[in-house]
């Protein structure tokens, strides 16, 4: 043997001995079982280590059958290489175990880069979260990209892709076909669930079954929101429950290599809130962990009309750019070419503190008629009421706000007058 030839390391006689007492006899009759008899140098040291193999084997009921197919496999191929190369038997044997093992070495990995639907905001393959505060547009951008999945124009090539929207929020008849065929969309290809069908979760079978009925596997999935899709059983706010239904979800776009959206909402803001924006997602914070991507949706400060994603989180690179659009009146998308600099924290912040600070209905109706009836010594409550309701403000709470305010109220042959002391207004006016 050359000096520089590489030696196995012998397999010790505890390892041995332990590999003999804990197999089943399919694993010691294999290549497996042959690695330790074989592993190193010492010839004589095989020959015992394999008699006692076959004995424990034929100890463990090993068939007449079983122990012939493993004399064949010793004969025709492991004496053979052994005798070639001693380490072509470790290796064989390595691989052969390997097939039944949930383990693979990393060198068996063949690379490829993430593929796309929208790069870098929708992975394939993987989890993207679309959170924000409710009434910010998030059905509404989710719809767009299904349009131009089901469509093509986010497929590579321009062939249409298949699209499965499951939502429990929005009438399939009123809201879903009129915005979809607005935003030219592929009737077609974009699947949604019956509304007689059992209603469907994270976890369901189904969910793999799916893609056989209709003959092409999805390109596209979203849960609409996801919390309608958790199940009874399971609690969105329970990391093992949440990390469960992840897990399985990740199974089937391992299997389809479809990009899933999952829609959340967030809470509100506590005062001073300073923190990731990720920690205002309703829920366990494993929804975020085991997503790839996390983008926000909120509204321009100086713009509310503008709507505004921001990317807060992208395992796989940089956050992209942040991307503005509007809304069109019959429900399509307008992106803006304009470059946004507006993170997920500022979009939430202004969306929570407009919600926060807006002002409430009485507090609303106090101020219309402060200003009514400081431009009108007397009014009508007739024609206060009108003007009111102009304003979007209830017949009740310009009620409850007349009696808050020391509104002297006179009924006469006319109607009813409503009016506010001079020394109210003076003070008002002060203010």
């Amino acid at each position: 043997m050359e000096e520089n030839q590489t030696v196995p390391a012998m397999i010790p006689e505890g390892d041995f001995a332990a590999f003999l007492e804990g197999e089943k006899v399919e694993t010691l009759l294999s290549p497996l079982g042959y690695a330790y008899c074989a592993e190193g140098q010492d010839a004589d040291l095989r020959v015992k280590r394999l008699e006692r193999l076959e004995v424990t084997a034929r100890q463990r009921g090993a068939t007449p059958a079983q122990m012939e197919d493993w004399h064949m496999l010793r004969n025709r191929e492991l004496d053979v290489e052994w005798m070639l190369n001693r380490d072509s038997v470790r290796s064989k044997a390595r691989w052969v175990a390997l097939q039944g093992s949930p383990l693979q070495t990393i060198a068996s990995v063949q690379p490829r880069e993430a593929e796309y639907l929208a790069e870098p905001y929708l992975p394939r393959g993987m989890i993207t979260i679309l959170a924000g505060h409710a009434g910010q547009g998030k059905t509404t951008l989710a719809l767009w990209l299904a349009s131009h999945v089901s469509n093509g124009d986010l497929m590579p090539g321009g062939k249409p892709g298949n699209v499965y929207y499951f939502t429990t929020e929005n009438d399939e008849s009123i809201v879903l076909r009129p915005r979809l065929e607005a935003m030219d969309a592929r009737l077609d290809r974009v699947m949604v669930m019956r509304s007689d069908a059992r209603q469907l979760t994270l976890t369901d079978p189904r969910l793999f079954e799916m893609h056989k009925i209709f003959g092409g596997k999805p390109d596209l999935i979203v849960f609409d929101p996801v919390q309608s899709y958790v199940g009874k059983k399971l609690d969105m706010n329970r990391t093992d429950d949440v990390r469960f239904m992840m897990d399985n979800l990740n199974k089937l776009l391992h299997a389809t290599n479809a990009a899933v959206v999952l829609i959340c909402h967030t809470k509100k803001a506590p005062m001073g809130f300073n923190g990731r924006p990720c920690e205002l997602i309703n829920g366990s914070s494993d929804f975020v962990n085991a997503a790839r991507s996390v983008c926000f949706l909120g509204r321009d400060p100086a713009r509310p009309d503008v709507c505004v994603v921001a990317q807060e989180k992208n395992s796989l690179g940089l956050p992209g750019a942040s991307l503005a659009f509007t809304i069109g009146e019959d429900g399509a998308v307008h992106w803006s070419d304009e470059e946004c600099e507006l993170t997920a924290a500022q979009i939430l912040t202004y969306s929570n503190e407009k919600r926060q600070h807006a002002a409430r209905p009485s507090e609303r109706a106090q101020a219309a008629l402060r200003d009514l009836l400081a431009k009108n010594e007397k009014m009508r409550s007739t024609d206060i009421l009108e003007a009111c309701a102009k304003q979007g403000i209830s017949r009740s709470a310009v009620y409850r706000a007349r009696d808050e305010l020391p509104i002297q109220k006179q009924r006469t042959g006319m109607g009813s007058f409503w009016s506010m002391p001079a020394k109210s207004q003076m003070d008002t006016t002060t203010e």
